[in-house]
């Protein structure tokens, strides 16, 4: 997998390590399973009926999964399992961590503990200093491998100790450094489980197991990792742990992966509007959301849509359905928080209103029957956080949304001047509507494009319902709009009765936040020049795969 390891399988299939349907071990020799046939990743897969991609490598310290070939297998888990690990493995810079390191005071590569042990041996006072070294790169990958996983995680410790059975003083005052995880204390342990969302500890027996030939039934050895042969294995765990483990871990995995907590992107969200706080709800069972109340439907919703595709007037459509508007506008790295502000507001408050919360954390503040709106590029983790949501994918003719768009932004830059700098915003002095789409293009029409090139593979996806905004308005006709009405009633789960089709219809025109008093098309603000840099963005491709010829 990353071209220098080898894995315990089975690997879970590509489809599944591509659609995130995995539980991500992480771990060491304990969580490899070494000696153990059925070990504690097969239990787990059982139990849940979900794949265990096991990343755990014998003698690893949290350093070896931040590997970047790695990396994007944990972020892309439905729950990741992280191990304790050893401290003696992550060195400082002085002794590079790996399994063997420099003794300065020889130049030899030695085994890491060796090292460590010399120095006890030799400087009591420079051990301290090196320990405390050790552990404070201990706890820093810890922190960057808990930033690395965004989705829910748990920190597992398994050890035949207490984390409290050792500490940093004693070793210094002995030359112990513990039994498995070497030089992880209680002060440690303390500062990284608060990293995850679950914490679990089992401590288990060292029960000396004696490996017997399954072919004459008579002791037989096996290879340690110092390449010594042994009868008798008193370092790993045995096989009833395998059970201890499962037992103990079972009620987490339940909960988090029937995301009842808050993960850890929800936690990095509200401690990143620390000088500017957000406010949040509380429901009755203590889950902090957006809005307290729900609509009358069962599902959560979301509208995803290319910008001036009909976003909000899909969203009056939903509101006036049974859900209810969260009011809140989501986008990868920020959301806008439109809640209880006037029309006028969303339009001139529009950067004071925004917080940086991204899509993997607010999407978890929606409750059933409610939706949300924003443009989210496609990815398998954006696909699997609307896995239980009814959504709805708004497109439209590539040109007429730039050119709707002009008009919105025209309107922004009236009320806010200073919502952009003077060289991206003189466009709109512009003489003519023509001048100023050109203008606009120059600025704004390749970012704006490599945006809608993210939205593309939504298109393709089962459970997404593609919503042309010229169908349902009734540019293409009335058959067209019947029939594209009638899908979309369906498709969430509202019998398409004449009534339910009133509904919908009476959300066209209505004023909504990007509504322009009108619908802007491109083909009065059309030019050779316009359409030589639409080409330059890869426009026609877009148009193209969004099924407009």
């Amino acid at each position: 997998m990353d071209g220098e390891n080898l894995f315990r399988g089975p690997c879970p299939s590509a489809e599944d390590l591509k659609n995130g349907r995995y539980i991500c071990l992480v771990g060491a020799a304990q969580l490899l399973g070494r000696f153990h046939s059925d070990s504690f990743q097969h239990k787990l897969a059982r139990k849940f009926n979900l794949p265990v991609l096991n990343l755990s490598v014998p003698a690893a310290g949290p350093e070896f999964a931040l590997s970047p070939k790695l990396r994007p297998y944990l972020e892309n888990a439905q729950l990741t399992i992280v191990q304790v690990m050893s401290g003696r493995s992550i060195g400082c810079d002085e002794y590079p961590g790996g399994w063997k390191t420099t003794d300065l005071t020889t130049g030899e590569l030695r085994p890491r503990e060796a090292v460590l042990r010399s120095i006890w041996e030799t400087d009591v006072e420079k051990f301290g200093q090196v320990l405390r070294r050790w552990n404070d790169n201990y706890i820093r990958s810890y922190h960057a491998l808990a930033s690395a996983i965004p989705g829910p995680k748990m920190l597992l410790r398994v050890s035949p100790r207490g984390p409290g059975e050792w500490s940093a003083e004693l070793a210094t005052q002995t030359g112990n450094f513990g039994t498995f995880p070497q030089l992880v204390g209680e002060d440690t342990y303390a500062q990284i489980s608060p990293l995850f969302d679950q914490s679990v500890e089992v401590v288990h027996d060292l029960l000396g197991t004696r490996f017997l030939s399954r072919f004459t039934g008579l002791p037989c050895p096996f290879v340690e990792p110092t390449g010594a042969l042994s009868l008798s294995n008193r370092y790993y765990p045995p096989q009833s742990t395998q059970d201890q483990l499962l037992q103990a871990v079972a009620p987490v995995v339940e909960t988090l992966l029937s995301q009842e907590c808050l993960s850890q992107p929800v936690r990095t969200a509200i401690l990143n509007t620390a000088d500017r706080p957000f406010v949040f709800e509380m429901d009755e069972k203590g889950h902090l959301c957006f809005t307290t109340l729900s609509g009358k439907r069962p599902e959560k919703a979301f509208v995803n849509s290319l910008p001036k595709a009909g976003t909000y007037f899909l969203g009056e459509i939903l509101s006036e359905l049974g859900w209810r508007n969260s009011d809140i506008h989501m986008s990868p790295f920020s959301l806008t928080d439109y809640r209880g502000r006037s029309l006028d507001e969303k339009l001139s408050k529009a950067r004071q209103l925004s917080y940086p919360i991204g899509f993997d954390a607010s999407v978890q503040f929606l409750k059933p029957g409610q939706f949300s709106v924003g443009h989210i590029a496609f990815s398998g983790r954006n696909r699997k956080l609307l896995n239980n949501f009814k959504v709805l994918l708004a497109v439209r003719r590539w040109r007429d949304c730039l050119a709707s768009f002009m008009y919105f932004e025209a309107k922004r830059i009236a009320l806010d001047p200073k919502r952009f700098a003077a060289e991206k915003s003189a466009w709109v002095s512009g003489e003519t509507p023509q001048e100023k789409f050109i203008g606009y293009l120059e600025v704004f029409g390749e970012q704006q494009t490599r945006l809608a090139k993210t939205l593309v593979p939504w298109v393709d996806q089962d459970g997404v319902f593609p919503v042309k905004f010229e169908e349902i308005v009734g540019e293409f006709g009335k058959d067209a709009q019947d029939k594209c009405v009638t899908l979309l009633l369906e498709y969430l789960g509202i019998e398409p009765t004449d009534d339910a089709k009133k509904v919908v219809l009476d959300c066209v025109d209505t004023p909504t936040l990007t509504f322009s008093g009108g619908r802007s098309g491109a083909d009065d603000l059309w030019s050779p020049e316009a359409q030589k840099l639409f080409q330059s963005f890869g426009g026609p491709s877009i148009e193209k795969r969004f099924g407009y010829v």
